[in-house]
């Protein structure tokens, strides 16, 4: 993959490229533009399960002409879809338990806030930058307060 930056750019991806780069180092252009768009993680993911050595690289060439390349670490997610559906689903079970276990409003927010933020360092430990990992929290409150409430509610009156 080619990516073309500018200096002082703080990592600004600008366009992305296909090429394919053959041992010798030679290097032949697939793709190229805003049109093209593979996920890292899944090309990865079938260039493994066909046996096909590979490694990622963001390159682009200094104003001087020197071509800059750095290896890109494919990382790994950290939960299987067992453990995303949890996550998922957790304000729900959550509020259902916290709800069978007190009537105490004080504790069910506390609970709720502690929740949150089990599911928000869970969030941010998935190998995105900081930025979009805090999009990604605060993109989540309405839902899972949302969720969550209402499974206390429900609890409580369905136990009333």
């Amino acid at each position: 993959m080619g990516d073309l930056y500018f200096t002082g750019d703080h990592s600004l991806h600008l366009n992305s490229s296909l090429w394919v780069i053959r041992p010798d180092g030679s290097r032949e252009l697939l793709a190229q533009g805003f049109t093209i768009y593979i996920h890292r993680r899944a090309a990865a993911r079938n260039l493994e399960r066909a046996g096909i050595p590979f490694k990622v690289v963001s390159f682009y060439q200094e104003p001087n002409g020197n071509v800059v390349e750095n290896e890109i670490k494919i990382a790994r997610s950290p939960l299987s879809s067992a453990s995303g559906i949890l996550l998922g689903t957790s304000s729900l079970w959550l509020g259902a338990l916290t709800a069978l276990l007190t009537h105490d409003l004080r504790y069910v927010i506390s609970i709720g806030v502690v929740g949150l933020c089990a599911l928000a360092i869970a969030i941010t430990k998935g190998g995105s930058s900081k930025r979009s990992g805090l999009l990604k929290v605060l993109s989540i409150i309405p839902s899972y307060a949302g969720g969550y409430g209402l499974a206390v509610v429900v609890i409580w009156h369905m136990f009333r």
